[in-house]
């Protein structure tokens, strides 16, 4: 009996080395400090995947690949792995410094957090293996980052480089790479042909020096690319919406009337209308009396606000309990706005 005690003994051990030798050794949710902290004492790179309990083929890949023995033995030595929720403590915030737009998304860092390359999708064992060997051995640098590293800033290298970016999903990176361009060269977005196309497709903030600095100067620039900085001064406004689940919204008022008067500030000529076309919507959709009663009055000087728009606000208005001031305000907005009303309700 003992003898079976001892031999039960020796097998259930033998066992358990090998169940922990099959598959990725990952830990869990661990803060990404930590994760970098001990890749860095062992020597290795870091691998995350970055997954949501919904993802179907997240789940997949972590009830039929990660835990086969292959990959296992490929990984555990080169990578401290690490299983991030992206929905739950660190996650939301590792998603936005990483780019992460889609699950799963399989993340390879340097152990100083330096993101190396990704993969995004499913794939079977031999697949995730052997992609993840190749850009092992053929991760150096691109000639076009090495250049840029080294200082060269022509319009035409910053332009490719930031192509390259983009084949490489690395989004965040080509902002930055665009803001610094236009910032640094201001002058050459007036006569740039190259270096004008950069600020129209890649520079989505109007706070950006070389953006001010070109809009300050629009008269000498494109008619097409003066109207796409307006849409681009229109298009920011919608970064003080808050989006809540499923429909729900709210918007910081705070820092969109700061945002309204940043407009205005640089001569904005329209500045009101963009402000009016997300911050009036919004307050029907958040059905905010005090707001749709504000938002209707400034309306009464701007062109360009969708009738829709008014029509829905003014229905809102009459569905939701006014005091007697709020509803003589809101017989006179109806008076203001009758022939609006009129044709909206025709269609």
């Amino acid at each position: 009996m003992k003898f079976l005690n001892i031999f039960s003994l020796a097998m259930m051990l033998m066992l358990s080395s090998e169940a922990s030798a099959q598959g990725i050794s990952f830990l869990e949710n661990q803060p990404v400090a930590e994760v970098l902290s001990q890749a860095k004492k062992e020597g290795k790179m870091v691998f995350v995947d970055c997954y949501t309990t919904w993802c179907g083929p997240c789940k997949m890949l972590a009830a039929k690949v990660f835990p086969q023995k292959e990959v296992g033995d490929f990984f555990n030595p080169r990578f401290v792995s690490l299983k991030l929720d992206m929905e739950k403590g660190e996650g939301p915030a590792m998603g936005k410094k990483w780019d992460v737009g889609a699950y799963p998304t399989l993340i390879f860092m340097n152990s100083d957090g330096e993101v190396q390359f990704r993969l995004m999708g499913a794939r079977d064992a031999r697949q995730l293996v052997d992609t993840v060997a190749y850009l092992l051995d053929n991760n150096s640098p691109s000639e076009l980052a090495m250049r840029y590293n080294k200082g060269e800033r022509s319009s035409q290298l910053v332009t490719d480089y930031i192509r390259e970016l983009q084949g490489k999903r690395q989004l965040k990176t080509v902002e930055a790479v665009a803001a610094e361009f236009v910032n640094g060269y201001q002058q050459s977005l007036l006569t740039d042909t190259l270096a004008q196309q950069i600020l129209a497709r890649y520079v989505k903030d109007p706070h950006a020096e070389g953006f001010l600095f070109a809009y300050r100067n629009r008269e000498k620039l494109p008619a097409p690319l003066r109207e796409q900085m307006e849409a681009t001064w229109k298009m920011f406004t919608k970064n003080y919406y808050i989006m809540g689940n499923g429909d729900s919204l709210a918007i910081d008022e705070e820092g969109m009337q700061k945002y309204y008067e940043f407009m205005q500030a640089n001569g904005v000529e329209k500045a009101k209308q963009y402000y009016m076309s997300y911050k009036l919507p919004a307050s029907f959709i958040m059905k905010n009396k005090r707001m749709m009663l504000e938002c209707l009055e400034m309306c009464r000087e701007i062109n360009g606000i969708p009738p829709g728009q008014i029509s829905m606000a003014v229905n809102e208005l009459e569905k939701t309990e006014l005091n007697g001031s709020e509803q003589k305000q809101l017989e006179g907005l109806k008076k203001h706005y009758a022939d609006i009303l009129i044709n909206t309700h025709k269609r």
